[in-house]
């Protein structure tokens, strides 16, 4: 999330070089940009929570500060997934979650493209503050936040 660039030109992606080799020495990847969806399946202790949906404008990254600074560019929804795309996302967030051998909580994204379903990333230790995605989908269990933190304690 940090140094992610959306590059349109060759002037904007020698810029993008340069700050990165002041600002880090890891490698560099460099992969096309493609419009998506992309959903995220919170799971605690085997339990999948609502999946969410993270909805912004096309030409919008989910950047560092978008995910748990300001969520004011990206809006977060939960929609009435089509049974067979839930299914699969619930079936291959549990098969993630196995390989890795998860105990805790997590947070399994996923990018969607034309049904075209491609695993992005495990987050083993979500964010929990006010903007992050764990607390948002909680609320819809109709628990309070008090009782996320006493199910991640038992847990």
């Amino acid at each position: 999330s940090f140094y992610t660039y959306k590059i349109t030109n060759y002037t904007e992606l020698i810029n993008a070089i340069n700050d990165l080799k002041l600002n880090t020495t890891d490698d560099i990847l460099i992969q096309e940009f493609i419009a998506w969806e992309e959903y995220s399946v919170p799971v605690i202790n085997w339990n999948i929570l609502p999946i969410m949906k993270l909805e912004k404008s096309e030409n919008e990254l989910f950047d560092y500060t978008s995910k748990y600074e300001d969520n004011s560019r990206i809006k977060e929804i939960f929609p009435k997934l089509e049974n067979s795309l839930q299914d699969k996302l619930s079936i291959d967030t549990k098969k993630i979650y196995n390989f890795f051998n998860l105990k805790w909580i997590s947070r399994i994204d996923f990018l969607v493209k034309d049904w075209w379903i491609y695993f992005l990333e495990v987050n083993t230790i979500p964010w929990l503050n006010e903007v992050s995605i764990l607390p948002q989908v909680w609320k819809l269990t109709w628990k309070s936040y008090e009782e996320l933190i006493k199910e991640i304690i038992n847990v």
